[in-house]
Parts: C-alpha cells; structure tokens; sequence
C-alpha cells in the first residue's frame, strides 16, 4: 500500500522562517553569552539554548505538519516533548562550546562538540519519528 501525501507550502515556508529567526536569535545570544560572565553567563547560555532548541525543534514540527497524508496523524506527546528536550540539551551544548572567551583546539573538544550535538540531534529526528509511527494505525 502507497501513501501518496502533499505538502501545505504555507506550512513549509513558515518553518524556514522560523529556522531563520532562531538562528539569528542564536547568534545574537552566543555573543551575549560571550560577553557576560558569571551567573549571567549561566541565564544567557540557558536561555539561549532555550530559544535556539524550540526554534529548530519547531522547525522540525512545522515542516513535518506541513507534510499531509490521505490518513489520520495525531504525535505521542511525551515523545514530542523529549525531542524538545534534546534540541535545548544539543542547543545549550553548542552555545557553550563556541561562546568561550577563548577558542582552542584542544582535541577533546574537537570530538566532544560534534559528538553531543550529533547524539542529542539524532534524538530529535528518532523521537520525532516515534512520536510519528506511534498513531499510524497497523
């Protein structure tokens, strides 16, 4: 059985201007974090995480609602919720990595920064897609 599905342009183009505006607002607070120090530091880096994390985790959400199938599509909530967890977690560790006064090369955090960022992204695409297959009906 084929599911021939479409896709809702106003949806997709919506998505790719919330993924431009995250990612402006998550330039402009790495620099912030960059200049603060202290428990400012800590506030800036979280929220920053935050608005980087729901920015592309909602992204991913509009851009997978925008895609309509001839069937019922309903999302596992606390899945969803779990992928939003993991787009903030690989948002705060990234802002941590390149908001640093000073920015080595030191070899662990070469392989520390792609690998956390990749574990926690891969998490966001599997608990999107299980939050997805859990409503298909069998």
């Amino acid at each position: 059985m084929n599911l021939l599905g479409s896709y809702n342009y106003a949806l997709v183009a919506l998505s790719v201007f919330i993924a431009m505006f995250a990612s402006y607002a998550a330039l402009d607070l790495a620099g912030r974090v960059t200049a603060a120090g202290g428990w400012a530091r800590a506030v800036w880096l979280l929220g920053g995480a935050g608005a980087m994390g729901m920015g592309i985790w909602s992204m991913h959400y509009i851009g997978m609602l925008a895609f309509i199938l001839p069937i019922p599509v309903a999302y596992h909530w606390p899945t969803v919720l779990l992928s939003l967890f993991a787009a903030i977690l690989a948002s705060a560790v990234a802002l941590g990595v390149v908001s640093r006064q000073k920015m080595g090369l030191d070899p662990c955090a070469r392989r520390k920064c792609p690998d956390g960022c990749g574990y926690c992204k891969h998490a966001l695409h599997r608990d999107g897609r299980h939050a997805f297959i859990r409503s298909l009906p069998i």
